[in-house]
Formats: structure tokens, sequence, C-alpha cells
């Protein structure tokens, strides 16, 4: 009997030893549930999550506006994908039918995450910081380099190049795409963004993003960009605007995003069944 004890008692290490090594690699390969978490400002933090979900909507549209800024072919795109309802929803707009779009949607977006200055596109206003951190301004970081070479950008924190992989910039995108159901709305229709003689009061030379307010308002506030192959003034080249629908009539090129329903889902049943549609009409 003596002799059996070393024998037992080495075959109970091995058991729970195995064991321990189950729970652990069982660890391993459950899912990060804080990949994807957005590093808040204190701004943000203070938001409802409507109030959160519109200030994000202007960001989705606002640098969709400055993807189409001079660039033909994917204003040509954009148009080809708009549905008869002058509307393109996300899963479109950043898939394969419109090439190159997501890339550069998530370059902006990473020089907005991580503050990369001076602005290379001389924008004066823009919606509030979409994510925060530990730079200034409840930015992550400050990046200061030449606007010429934004690939340094990334090389300054560390990385090797300009992540449009970053985990915040992963974590957005998240919040965007698979969070809520979004879609752009256009209110005149196509987009004829160009440089017709560089007129000043030509409205073909601006484009103007805001987003749904969320309630039953007829306006919000937006942001309008002027071409930028305009001559540069010392107000930059984007301005704070009220979206309305007198505003609507008097310019061409209008971007709104928006949520729709779709099933449970995207229920948004705090929302009292509001019609998203009916904004901006």
């Amino acid at each position: 009997m003596k002799k059996l004890f070393p024998v037992l008692s080495l075959l109970l290490l091995v058991v729970v030893s195995s064991c321990e090594k189950e729970v652990i690699d069982q660890t391993e390969i459950n899912p990060n549930t804080e990949a994807l978490t957005l590093k808040t400002t204190a701004l943000e933090k203070s938001m409802s999550d409507n109030e959160l979900l519109e200030n994000r909507m202007e960001w989705l549209a606002f640098l969709s506006a400055k993807v189409l800024d001079n660039d033909a072919s994917k204003i040509t795109q954009i148009n080809n994908l708009m549905s008869a309802a002058n509307t393109i929803k996300l899963k479109d707009l950043f898939g394969s039918q419109n090439p190159g779009f997501e890339t550069a949607f998530r370059e902006l977006l990473w020089r907005e995450i991580y503050v990369v200055h001076p602005d290379p596109d001389h924008d004066r206003d823009k919606p509030i910081p979409p994510i925060g951190g530990s730079g200034g301004n409840g930015f992550i970081e400050n990046v200061v380099l030449d606007p010429a070479n934004l690939a340094k950008a990334d090389e300054t924190l560390g990385g090797d190049g300009l992540n449009t992989n970053d985990e915040q910039v992963e974590a957005f995108m998240d919040y965007l795409q698979n969070q809520h159901c979004l879609e752009l709305y256009f209110p005149n229709g196509q987009i004829f963004y160009n440089a017709f003689g560089l007129v000043a009061n030509n409205p073909n030379n601006y484009i103007t993003t805001t987003a749904h307010p969320l309630n039953s308002d007829s306006f919000n506030a937006g942001i309008k960009r002027k071409h930028k192959n305009m001559p540069y003034t010392s107000d930059g080249y984007t301005a704070s605007v009220t979206v309305n629908p007198a505003y609507v009539s008097a310019e061409t090129n209008i971007i709104v995003a928006r949520p729709f329903y779709f099933g449970s889902n995207c229920s948004y049943s705090d929302l009292g069944g509001l019609d998203f549609t009916l904004f901006l009409d």
C-alpha cells in the first residue's frame, strides 16, 4: 500500500496539471471582449448613447466627403452606387463595388484619431473628436510631422507605416458597421463636386455634411467644405453651417448620415418609431 501512494500522488498531480492547462488554454482561445473598445474622451463619456451616435454619424459623413474631395473616380463610384432613394448603405460604401473608398476613409480617420498636425487639408471646422485617449485635447496622441509625408505618422507612434488597421480605427469602424445600421443619404441626389471655374459662389465647388439629429427637428449642425483646388484663405477649407430645408435648396452637394431600421438588431426602440427618412427629404 505504501508503494502505491507515490504512484497515486503522481497520477493526482498529472490530473490537476491537465485541468489547469485546460483552463489556461480555454482562456487563451476566448475572444478578447475589450479588443474593440473605443478610448473615449471626457466629452463623449458625458454623452447619451444617442448623442454619441449622432456625433459619430457626423464623422462618417464628414470623412466620406473628404474622401471625395477632388477625386473624380470616387465621385463616379458613389453616384453609381446610389439607390433610387438617394441612399448608400455602409456595406456598399465600404464594399468591393467601391474600391479604395474604405482604405482612404481609414487613413483619414487615423489622422483624426492621432491628431496629425499641422492639418495638411487646412480644415478649420470639424465635428468634435471621434475617439479620445491620453493625448492633448482629449485625443490619443499629438503627432507632429511633415504633412507631405503622412506615412511617417504611425512610425512616430512606434509603428511601421500609416496604419489603417490600428485597433482604435478598427473599434470605430466596428461601431459604424456592426453596432449600428447606417447609411448615407443625398438629399439633392448625385454629387456634382468639381471645380467649375473655381468660382466662390458656384455651389458645385462645395460639399456639406451633417447627421440626422435623432429627433423630429428639421435642421442640424453641419460642415461645409470647399473644393481643395480653390484658393486657400485664412478661413481654411471648412466652415460650420446650419443645414435645413432652405439650405438644401440653395446648395448642390449634401451628405447626411442616418440610421435605418433593420429587425431587432437595429430597432432603435428608444426613438419611438422616428421616421429617419423625413429629415431633409
